[in-house]
């Protein structure tokens, strides 16, 4: 179980995010030279390169740590088929979101001493949050879309909306990837410039095809999404790794590992970067 989950862990960084970050670095790097198609894709290939970075990196140190005989809960929950952003940080990171909340929200007062705090409490920790990450005004801006998402949603009662049906839920779960994914453009730029440049794109959008210069990592990147949104669906939404590989026989988890192993072996970017989380 724990081989397994340390090979998943690694398909997800050389196979999914180091192919995606091929894409995102050549449009990020010089946003102006790109069109808005191409600006929203490498946004979106962004979103799912930070989580299979971040989740892969979580997953290796998971499994080696299992095979070692240490057990650990898991760190990502399928966050991307979140109904809000309030969900959305319950699944995204969860040591990290733990550790906010534990010791920045709560000893700030939490939701105990009436609306006006909570949201200020809100905010500023997920401020902290940002500024933990580097002393940048993008991450500042992170934080505040951060705090700013999860205010609104308490303030108009968001979550008694979105449980009202499947229909409502879907309909969150788009509207809260793309509120994530706009926080991702400040997470993700090099500067507040870049940034700002890569929103303008979104906003007064010209050019509809995206443009694609290495076809083969293009359509590698667009697989490996595609098998990832299979398994966190199917798979992994309602479950977790270990209750997964408990529920499977053993030549079954052993064949899911082959599969795994053989896709990186085909797929996988050999001189792929470092872990984003590296930096931090």
């Amino acid at each position: 179980s724990g081989l397994t989950q340390s090979v998943y862990g690694l398909f997800k960084k050389v196979v999914v995010a180091d192919n995606l970050a091929v894409y995102v670095d050549a449009v990020y790097n010089h946003p102006a030279s790109h069109n808005s198609a191409t600006a929203l894709l490498a946004t979106y290939f962004f979103a799912f390169q930070i989580y299979c970075d971040f989740s892969g990196y979580s997953d290796i140190a998971i499994g080696t740590a299992k095979m070692l005989g240490f057990d650990f809960n898991d760190n990502f929950q399928t966050p991307y088929f979140s109904s809000s952003v309030t969900e959305f940080w319950r699944r995204w990171h969860i040591s990290l979101s733990s550790w906010l909340r534990d010791y920045l929200y709560i000893p700030l007062g939490g939701n105990r001493h009436g609306e006006f705090n909570t949201y200020r409490n809100l905010m500023l920790t997920m401020l902290l949050g940002g500024l933990w990450h580097g002393a940048s005004w993008s991450f500042v801006l992170w934080g505040a879309l951060n705090g700013f998402y999860l205010s609104m949603e308490k303030l108009v009662n968001y979550h008694q909306w979105v449980t009202r049906s499947t229909l409502h839920r879907i309909f969150g779960a788009f509207i809260t990837f793309h509120c994530i994914c706009l926080t991702w453009v400040y997470f993700r730029a090099d500067s507040f410039a870049k940034a700002n440049t890569v929103v303008g794109k979104l906003l007064h959008f010209q050019g509809v095809v995206p443009e694609v210069q290495d076809l083969n990592v293009f359509l590698t990147s667009l697989l490996a999404v595609f098998i990832l949104l299979v398994l966190d669906f199917f798979v992994f939404r309602k479950t977790s790794f270990d209750q997964f590989s408990k529920a499977l026989k053993d030549w079954q988890l052993a064949l899911f590992m082959a599969i795994l192993f053989l896709l990186t072996v085909l797929f996988g970017v050999a001189d792929g970067s470092v872990f984003i989380y590296f930096q931090f």
